[in-house]
């Protein structure tokens, strides 16, 4: 179990990029399923989710990339379709990395919170484009794009072009912030981006993952 203690959490970028490869779903042996399960196990207590013994917990939904070279499987976590996804070497069916998913957060409603506006529900592209550049309006210069379960992207205006990016996938053990300030056209794709399920601010933005 030790091997997995330093097992990496990746960047949602990196998950994508092998997704662009495509997926195959394939049915694991007992040595492979035990590996992820273990591996899960050891990580748990760094991804902020309940106790590892506060709920059942199972190894399911074994795929591959496209590219044959790494696979990936689900672990329950706290809500429904939230998993730890255990990356694995397919050739010698060894964990590799670790990531937290909220698959059900892809096809939630989002909500827009932006003081600058007084608005509080669903967005659209306009409504982002034109608030964005307004934010120190407002005492609160901020804007959020909310996905629900703790799962969010939030836009500060820090100056008159300056914008610092944060996000956060289900919990503070997952939350991230860009690693430079952005204009404000950077803010708007990537807000837009975030809010109409499509995954461009993944890798287009660097970030950087922060201690909360």
């Amino acid at each position: 179990m030790n091997e997995f203690k330093h097992l990496p959490l990746l960047q949602l970028h990196e998950h994508l990029a092998n997704l662009d490869l495509g997926v195959s779903k394939f049915e694991p042996d007992n040595a492979l399923k035990d590996a992820c399960l273990c591996a899960a196990k050891v990580i748990w207590d760094q991804t902020g989710l309940s106790a590892w013994d506060a709920r059942p917990r199972a190894v399911q939904h074994f795929y591959e990339y496209g590219n044959g070279t790494l696979g990936f499987a689900h672990v329950d976590a706290d809500h429904k379709d939230c998993f730890v996804m255990i990356i694995f070497d397919r050739k010698s069916s060894t964990p590799s990395g670790y990531l937290l998913f909220d698959i059900g957060a892809e096809y939630a409603e989002p909500l827009y919170i932006c003081p600058a506006i007084n608005h509080e529900g669903p967005p659209t592209e306009e409504m982002i484009e034109n608030s964005i550049p307004k934010l120190m309006s407002h005492q609160d210069p901020f804007a959020v794009v909310d996905i629900g379960y703790g799962t969010y992207m939030q836009v500060l205006q820090t100056g008159e072009n300056s914008f610092r990016l944060e996000h956060q996938h289900v919990n503070t053990a997952h939350h991230y912030e860009s690693v430079r300030e952005v204009s404000a056209q950077e803010a708007i794709s990537a807000l837009k981006s975030y809010a109409f399920g499509k995954k461009e601010w993944a890798a287009e933005i660097s970030w950087k993952k922060l201690d909360l």
